[in-house]
């Protein structure tokens, strides 16, 4: 930071002084231009003021030899009557741009190359009379050197100052690039201290108006950071401790559902063995219909501690199973035949159309269909329709099961997927559900980052769509 501030000066205050130079110098030679056209304009009026009669241009072999001006007289068509250089005849001038306007009667100052002088002249050239009344033209030219020496002599001054200015910039640029840097590094050094938790104010002194100010909101900045670091380091262990007795909780009720299933599954298998084969033995229509019924609610049992089960391991463990592409059609006839003969005791009409691929687990798939379609087929009514339909839209992959079922109102709707909500719990009952389904499927999309929407009407069926997002 040091070395910009102080490269940056240097180059600032060069730049500056190079256009000052520049400037002196174009205005310099701007003047110097100037007074050599006055020059020429006066030495013209004197010449001129000499001529009377061509016999006058004798008197002006006083200009003869003279390096430093040069005397013309032409006639108006050019051609030379008199050359203070020269007593040899020369061309015609009236091609020369000076000449040019004096013919119209105009006089403008021009420089250019001399072949004879072998240097830049500058050039006037006027247009006058005999007292005969004779027009001529008078040109006067003057050695562009003249005015060269006095740009060499502004220029060599404008460098001198140029390099005393450079150096007393360098001397304040240095000292200003410290006092910069010295200030940045104390306010990097307080930030720092900051987040290295031992917070130094920064001090300054009293003739720094202006950076007391700044360093007093810089430090009042500070102190606010640090109690509000203090603070949130407190909310943070707070919350942990939180979060950690909420892990806690969660694997004790991992461990209590664990238990309770290895516990609960060997009195289920017995009243489930001992029920089958009492009810094969019973003749008893009514002992019958008692073992049938405990049976029935045996299996019904069972099946709720397994969907407790599954949504306990998708709330505590997330996603474990690895992602393949998933045919999800072969899934859906799988399940289907999974639930065939209730399908067929209430003569449902199944179709399954499309075929997609998802990125998820065979398994997690698999429970959504088989959640849907068991919903699906225990919610509808006798002769209906079961439609799974697997489609792609742009970049999601859908799958859609459609019943034509009792329905559902619409403010039932949002609280379909909460744990063990009933619609009706008396037909759910008698359904033989768990009221788990929806949860666990809810879940599941959660894993993979699908959305499932669903659309019901009363006595007209149900739509349950899953949106994956590949």
């Amino acid at each position: 930071m040091k070395r910009k501030v102080f490269t940056r000066c240097i180059l600032i205050a060069l730049i500056s002084a190079l256009i000052v130079c520049a400037a002196g110098i174009y205005i310099t030679y701007t003047i110097n231009r100037s007074i050599v056209r006055e020059r020429l304009v006066t030495e013209t009026k004197l010449a001129i003021a000499l001529l009377d009669s061509k016999g006058d241009l004798e008197g002006f072999n006083i200009f003869y030899g003279d390096d430093s001006c040069r005397v013309t007289v032409m006639s108006m068509s050019g051609d030379v009557l008199f050359e203070s250089d020269t007593h040899e005849m020369l061309g015609n001038h009236a091609d020369r741009e000076e000449v040019k306007a004096a013919i119209e009667g105009e006089s403008v100052a021009v420089e250019r190359y001399s072949e004879t002088f072998k240097c830049r002249m500058t050039y006037y050239a006027v247009k006058t009379q005999f007292s005969s009344g004779e027009a001529i033209i008078v040109r006067l030219a003057i050695r562009s050197t003249e005015t060269d020496s006095y740009i060499v002599g502004a220029l060599v001054s404008l460098l001198v100052a140029l390099a005393v200015g450079a150096a007393t910039a360098a001397v304040f640029a240095k000292r200003l690039s410290k006092s910069v840097a010295k200030r940045i590094t104390d306010i990097s050094d307080s930030l720092r201290s900051v987040s290295e938790g031992a917070y130094v104010p920064i001090s300054a002194e009293d003739s720094d108006s202006e950076f007391v100010q700044v360093y007093n909101e810089i430090n009042g900045l500070n102190e606010k950071t640090v109690l509000s670091m203090k603070s949130s380091e407190n909310e943070r262990e707070r919350l942990g401790a939180f979060l950690d007795a909420e892990k806690e909780l969660a694997r004790q009720k991992e461990e209590f559902f664990a238990n309770a299933s290895h516990e609960l599954k060997t009195p289920l298998t017995a009243m489930l063995g001992l029920s089958e084969l009492i009810m094969e033995k019973e003749t008893d229509e009514s002992t019958h219909r008692q073992i049938e019924r405990i049976h029935k609610e045996s299996v019904r049992l069972s099946f709720l501690i397994s969907d407790m089960l599954k949504l306990s391991r998708l709330e505590s463990e997330g996603e474990v199973e690895p992602r393949t592409a998933v045919e999800v059609a072969p899934l859906a006839h799988e399940v289907i035949s999974e639930l065939a003969p209730l399908i067929d005791s209430k003569e449902i009409k199944v179709s399954i159309t499309g075929s997609v691929t998802v990125m998820a687990s065979e398994k997690r798939i698999y429970e959504i269909l088989q959640n849907l379609c068991t919903n699906a087929v225990n919610y509808n009514k006798q002769g209906g329709e079961l439609a799974i339909s697997l489609e792609s839209e742009g970049e999601s992959r859908i799958i859609r099961v459609c019943d034509t079922g009792i329905g559902i109102a619409k403010e039932n709707i949002p609280h379909l997927c909460e744990r063990f909500y009933r619609v009706d719990k008396s037909r759910s009952k008698k359904t033989g559900g768990t009221g788990l389904g929806l949860a666990i499927v809810k879940h599941i999309c959660a894993l993979y980052g699908a959305e499932m929407k669903i659309e019901s009407e009363i006595d007209k069926g149900t739509t349950v769509s899953v949106f994956f997002y590949q």
